[in-house]
């Protein structure tokens, strides 16, 4: 009866015996695998590092190469709209014979033009924002029928400012798309109903390199008056 007392009192020391140390599992067998695949240098993430290195060499040049072409065509585009505000505001301001007083800028023209043409050299230089190298201007005048006039610059005359310039080269890497093109604008003003002072033969300075005056004429240039 005492050894049957005995053991139940272990049993019921058993119920309540909570050991002092942690049982040891053993350990999973995917465990060594995912420490070592945490490792930044190794297994599936050395991978996706080179597909990362390989897609950034891709990528990169042509990044550079679309920021180099929206520098290019905006630098055009610029360009295009300064020749067309340049070229009306100088029509306009020779219509009234107001083209400023400058006349330190280099004219294109050959032999000695008059003051009145160099002063709106210099005014199309200014408004286009551009040096003689890269800007062209010519000026010349019609009747009020359309006919090319020296002389007879009557009522409703009306001045015709042409002007050329080059292309914005800019980064250089657009050449093929850019370079040697020549953008050109004509702006034709009525002098109202009277005139008030006495113009000029025509005003014409050597085209620009792959450029002509063609696009440079009268309404009607069948003939002169």
């Amino acid at each position: 009866m005492g050894s049957t007392a005995l053991h139940l009192n272990r049993s019921a020391a058993d119920d309540y015996f909570v050991p002092n140390h942690r049982t040891r599992t053993a350990p999973h067998p995917g465990a060594k695998r995912q420490e070592r695949s945490a490792f930044p240098f190794s297994g599936a993430h050395r991978s996706e590092r080179g597909a990362s290195l390989v897609e950034a060499a891709l990528v990169l040049p042509l990044f550079f190469l679309l920021v180099l072409a929206v520098f290019d065509f905006g630098g055009n585009y610029q360009r295009k709209l300064l020749l067309s505000a340049g070229t009306r505001e100088v029509a306009r301001a020779a219509v009234n014979a107001n083209v400023g007083e400058t006349t330190t800028c280099t004219h294109n023209a050959p032999g000695t033009p008059e003051i009145l043409f160099v002063k709106a050299v210099c005014l199309t230089q200014k408004l286009t924002r551009l040096g003689p190298d890269d800007v062209r201007l010519k000026v010349m005048y019609q009747g009020a029928n359309g006919k090319q006039t020296y002389t007879n610059f009557g009522p409703d005359a009306q001045v015709i400012v042409c002007v050329m310039t080059t292309s914005f080269r800019g980064s250089g890497l657009w050449g093929p798309v850019f370079n040697g093109r020549v953008y050109t604008q004509r702006s034709v003003v009525k002098t109202g109903k009277s005139a008030t002072f006495t113009w000029l033969p025509t005003y014409e300075e050597n085209p620009l390199p792959g450029g002509n005056w063609s696009f440079c004429t009268a309404d009607d240039p069948i003939g002169l008056e």
